[in-house]
């Protein structure tokens, strides 16, 4: 033919809804009248030229394009072409355009969608939030997922302190179901204490289910509560528990009953915990509450021993015996020998991780004391050694728990956590704890 193109082919690339543009140029072999047409296989090719009647100069004729890539997701590649349709013949020129992939970086990988962006979150929610206000996330939604693109775009308007962005991260992610809401309890039922005569610390354990942003805020109900710090955040939270403390302020307790409480409120969660305190007046008060010390410690004593023996199921021994340990917390909830207790009990009913915590608060309050019993020393060696499982440990708790007996022969205490490492020796005592809630 007598028209020539000078582009054979038109390649290009560009970003998600990006435009490739540029020219090519028509040219006759002489000067005759040329009529031409410029056709289009897709309305994304625009011509600045698409018809010409007449002569061409030496110089031809330039025909510039601007191919557009709206509609295409990241990696896709658009092909098409232009028709060159004359009075001297037809020619053909292909399209290819490729769509290139702008990928997000983050610790867990690249995040090319909202599933990546949802892994990421699980494993980092920070650096996930800080992905999720920057303009690049917008690059993750393709043409189908324009609901969540909208959702995103409403979400993304909470980008102002922390918690509200650590929120608005979470309700997406709840919105756009890649997650469950994050909930919150607290491990203890309430908390009871009798006869404060001065300010008193005391600490109780928030449990969270499910990963997310774990942020709450915490209310006194009374005057007599005072709160550490009433906004916690997920650098709070080890694993999945959170310890909180506050003060009563003996000052601000009055003679008889004092009812308060704890308000707990989190995205999702609205709870409390009601705290107790009976002020008793009188030596009488005293004298009975050593007595019924002494008596439910016993009691205590006397289940474990129908246990041990086999006139008790496990099951049986935990319920009966948490019945008791309750009262045993009502009249001082930071009492060692009452909390070791209770650790026995929640190891016992294979709740490890409380347990834990619980050995853990315990040890921690025992540090601040200038002096420590024996007996609470070693039996928090034996609950230590039973909650690891360890033979090495289990060794060791043995040659401590009898070394601290052997000081002090005329302990009944000290003979009796003895007896329960006799047990622990063979380690047979451990597995028979770890699986009694089984029976």
């Amino acid at each position: 033919m007598s028209l020539t193109v000078d582009t054979k082919k038109i390649e290009g690339s560009c970003a998600k809804g990006g435009v490739v543009s540029g020219s090519f140029t028509l040219y006759a072999n002489d000067s005759d009248h040329i009529a031409f047409m410029l056709r289009t296989s897709d309305r994304r090719i625009h011509l600045s030229v698409t018809d010409y009647n007449g002569i061409i100069s030496d110089d031809g004729i330039k025909a510039e394009y601007e191919i557009r890539s709206y509609g295409f997701d990241q990696g896709t590649v658009f092909k098409g072409s232009i028709s060159v349709i004359s009075n001297r013949g037809e020619e053909r020129i292909p399209v290819v355009i490729s769509i290139i992939r702008n990928e997000i970086s983050s610790s867990q990988g690249p995040v090319r969608n909202l599933f990546h962006f949802a892994n990421l979150a699980k494993e980092s929610f920070t650096e996930a939030v800080n992905i999720f206000y920057t303009d690049e996330m917008s690059r993750i939604f393709s043409e189908g997922d324009r609901d969540t693109y909208f959702k995103y775009r409403a979400f993304r308007g909470c980008d102002g302190d922390d918690s509200t962005r650590y929120a608005g991260v979470e309700e997406f992610l709840i919105e756009t179901n890649k997650k469950s809401p994050v909930l919150l309890s607290f491990a203890e039922g309430n908390v009871m204490q009798q006869r404060v005569t001065e300010d008193e610390e005391i600490s109780i354990t928030v449990k969270k289910s499910g990963w997310g942003y774990a942020g709450f805020t915490l209310e006194s109900t009374d005057d007599f509560i005072e709160l550490k710090k009433t906004e916690y955040t997920a650098e709070d939270f080890e694993g999945n528990f959170a310890e909180v403390r506050f003060v009563i302020k003996a000052d601000r307790l009055h003679d008889g009953h004092n009812f308060g409480g704890i308000a707990l409120k989190s995205l999702h969660t609205g709870i409390s915990i009601p705290v107790f305190v009976d002020m008793p007046t009188g030596d009488r008060a005293g004298r009975d509450r050593h007595i019924t010390k002494q008596m439910l410690t016993a009691k205590l004593m006397r289940e474990f021993i129908r246990f041990r023996i086999g006139d008790a199921t496990g099951g049986e021994w935990i319920e009966r015996s948490n019945k008791l340990l309750e009262r045993l917390l009502v009249m001082d909830r930071n009492d060692p020998e009452a909390r070791l207790m209770q650790s026995q009990l929640l190891l016992a009913a294979k709740r490890y991780d409380e347990a834990d915590v619980v050995l853990a608060a315990v040890e921690r309050e025992l540090e601040k004391r200038e002096s420590i019993s024996p007996d609470i020393f070693a039996y928090l060696i034996y609950l230590k050694a039973m909650s690891a499982g360890d033979d090495k440990v289990l060794k060791n708790a043995v040659r401590q728990v009898w070394d601290i007996y052997d000081r002090d022969r005329s302990s009944w205490r000290g003979l009796w956590e003895c007896a329960l490492q006799r047990c622990l020796r063979h380690t047979a005592y451990c597995h028979m704890i770890r699986h009694s809630s089984e029976t």
